[in-house]
C-alpha cells in the first residue's frame, strides 16, 4: 500500500504514531457534547440553539463546526 500511495513505511508508521492534533481533540469533546445535548432535546435542536446551549456552558463554537460534527455524527434536525 505504501508503494502505491508512493509513502515510505517509516513516515506511514510515524505519521500513525503522532498524536491527535488539538483541533481533532477538540472536535472529539464537542461532538460528545453536541450528542448528549441532541439526545437530551428529543433531537429537536439545530445549530443555532445549540451554540446557544454551548455558549451558556462557555464553549464558543461555530454554527458551521457544529453542523459539520452533526453530520459526521448523523444527528438530524427533525
Amino acid at each position: 500500500m505504501c508503494q502505491r500511495l508512493e509513502v515510505s513505511e517509516s513516515g506511514y508508521y510515524r505519521f500513525k504514531k503522532r498524536p491527535k492534533s488539538a483541533h481533532d481533540q477538540r472536535d472529539e469533546e464537542l461532538s460528545e457534547k453536541i450528542e448528549k445535548l441532541h439526545r437530551e432535546q428529543k433531537g429537536n435542536p439545530g445549530t443555532r440553539r445549540l451554540r446557544g446551549d454551548l455558549a451558556a456552558e462557555g464553549q464558543r463554537v461555530g454554527r458551521r463546526r457544529i453542523g459539520r460534527l452533526m453530520k459526521q455524527k448523523g444527528l438530524v434536525v427533525s
